[in-house]
């Protein structure tokens, strides 16, 4: 049986990381920039844009070194821009699906 695939259902890309990853000064902001910049493209942007303020009024205020894990789902015509600036910056990352 062939299926058509709908416009309306964009392929995605998962990815998972630490946010607050240890990097040098300059690479750890535009890591930051890059990630709030890409949290707008993201499908779960909601999802990661509490996850962030949570995080950062608690764990964060008490742990500056604490993991921050997310998930972001990207549309797909996003995702090679997204894997390029994280590698540029030695962001480690995983790209589930």
């Amino acid at each position: 049986m062939i299926r058509a695939i709908s416009n309306n259902m964009p392929f995605t890309s998962t990815y998972s990381l630490n946010m607050n990853q240890k990097l040098d000064p300059e690479a750890d902001m535009q890591r930051d920039f890059a990630l709030v910049h890409t949290f707008k493209k993201a499908e779960n942007a909601p999802e990661l844009y509490r996850k962030a303020e949570n995080f950062f009024k608690e764990k964060y205020a008490s742990d500056p070194q604490a993991p921050f894990m997310i998930k972001i789902i990207l549309p797909n015509e996003d995702d090679a821009d997204f894997e390029k600036q994280m590698n540029k910056l030695g962001v480690n990352f995983n790209k589930i699906a």
